[in-house]
């Protein structure tokens, strides 16, 4: 839901919306209209309900199990009755094992009467004495005790069948493609970094990047909560305390030629946010701003890129406890 600024200025609220619905249409900060990129302040609102909108859409959606307990809980009655089932097979199994040896003995006990009631052999008869004991045998086993046998099962197998590549994914990329191609040059470099980028931060953790040598001279830059005429109105060195929920990176930048910047916010080893301003030469004051939680609490870093996305400039500092 989209919460607007403590602000009375129609046009600073226009430009907040224009922000927050371009971040919800899925357009980049670059896309805001030329009245509010010529006004700082302006500018300053449009980014603001830019990274709402991008803050709202990256919180993680409640899981399924609670807007649908029936479904998981008939998937734990289903295993708990399929557990039941196998206790009570795997415990006739032991049942008919244990009665095999008690037949057995009853056999071996018959055996033993059978012989003590014989006549002791002579010694003139050993061949007919010992043919007479061994007419004697128990009957077998297999036919006095038939024992019950379960059907046997194929073993469940382990492997898994990968889906074949669906043709969607093939038309989605001619689509980018076909779209980069109608792209002038640099909006094409532009948009293939983004998609570099993006692709980094879905895959997860990203390590810092060294700072490379460039001629963009960073003058100045300073943490703080509110800018008024172009200045930042408090410092934060390297401790951002926890009641602060929004930040803005002020920077003053020297530069030879029009060109486009970029402010990138990390949290520990994550990209957290990419903002893409654009500078004209001499000395050009710029910033961005990025809300907080207390979830973040820990080490950040933000840093200035070049139109390469290499870094020039950064900046570390801890947000809340250490």
């Amino acid at each position: 839901m989209m919460r607007l600024p403590d602000t009375q200025n129609a046009n600073y609220l226009y430009a907040f919306k224009k922000g927050y619905r371009a971040a919800t249409e899925g357009k980049k900060l670059t896309s805001m209209p030329g009245t509010v990129r010529r006004d700082d302040v302006m500018r300053g609102y449009f980014m603001q309900g830019w990274e709402q909108a991008q803050d709202e859409m990256s919180t993680p959606v409640q899981s399924e199990q609670g807007n649908n307990p029936w479904k998981y809980r008939a998937i734990w009655t289903s295993i708990t009755l399929l557990a039941g089932v196998l206790t009570a097979a795997l415990i006739i199994k032991d049942v008919n094992k244990d009665k095999v040896p008690e037949n057995a003995s009853s056999a071996a006990e018959l055996k033993t009467q059978a012989l003590t009631e014989l006549p002791p052999p002579s010694i003139n008869q050993p061949a007919q004495s010992a043919q007479e004991s061994s007419s004697i045998t128990p009957a077998p086993l297999e036919e006095s005790l038939p024992v019950q046998t379960e059907p046997a099962t194929p073993p469940e197998s382990s492997e898994t069948v990968e889906p074949a590549p669906s043709p969607v994914s093939e038309s989605e990329e001619e689509k980018t493609a076909s779209s980069l191609s109608l792209l002038s040059s640099e909006a094409r470099k532009d948009a293939e970094l983004n998609r570099q980028e993006f692709a980094e931060t879905q895959a997860g953790k990203t390590d810092l990047p060294p700072i490379v040598a460039s001629p963009i001279k960073v003058k100045a830059a300073v943490l703080t909560t509110d800018i008024r005429g172009h200045e930042p109105t408090e410092h934060f060195d390297n401790q951002v305390p926890k009641y602060v929920r929004s930040l803005k990176f002020f920077t003053n930048l020297k530069v030879d030629r029009p060109q486009t910047i970029y402010h990138r916010w990390r949290y520990q080893d994550r990209i957290m946010a990419t903002i893409a301003l654009n500078i004209q030469p001499g000395g050009f004051r710029t910033w961005s701003s990025k809300n907080f939680t207390s979830a973040w609490q820990g080490q950040w870093y933000v840093e200035v890129l070049n139109e390469k996305r290499q870094v020039v400039y950064r900046k570390a500092f801890t947000y809340g406890a250490q």
